[in-house]
């Protein structure tokens, strides 16, 4: 295992040996190879057109075509305590009233649509940070659930 940066959560033993590419070798190596199969993961979702997003089969689909290519566990509901987030045993729970919510949201225009869309957490459960890629994603769930960003 490599050190963690300051503030990053930590990957256990077992989350590590669902690292499809053994040679990596440092936070930075596993950064870089995400962020190109995020990248691949958005240009998929720009390209999906109807059905229901606000169900956790999608949100794993979406998780899946995020970081399916470096994780094997990818689309799968995290099974240990990290230093962020909830309890692993709730994750299904709280996404599916996360859904319910953004469902409402949608339906009777609670929020502007970047508002309710950003209310999405991140993958690994720490939304401290905002970056783009972040941004682009929820720019495409809005474009999906109420047909604009803006």
């Amino acid at each position: 295992m490599f050190e963690e940066p300051e503030g990053a959560t930590p990957l256990d033993p077992d989350e590590m040996e669902g690292l499809k590419f053994k040679h990596i070798s440092t936070r930075a190596d596993l950064d870089e190879i995400e962020q190109a199969n995020i990248v691949q993961g958005l240009r998929w979702l720009t390209l999906q057109r109807g059905g229901n997003i606000l169900k956790s089969d999608f949100v794993c689909k979406v998780h899946t075509q995020l970081f399916g290519d470096i994780w094997k566990w990818a689309g799968s509901y995290r099974l240990t305590e990290k230093n962020i987030g909830i309890d692993p045993v709730q994750i299904s729970v709280q996404l599916r009233y996360l859904l319910d919510d953004a469902r409402y949201w949608a339906e009777n225009k609670t929020y502007a649509p970047p508002r309710s869309c950003c209310a999405i957490p991140s993958s690994n459960g720490t939304n401290t940070s905002f970056p783009e890629w972040k941004w682009t994603t929820c720019t495409n769930i809005c474009r999906h659930v109420f047909g604009t960003v803006f």
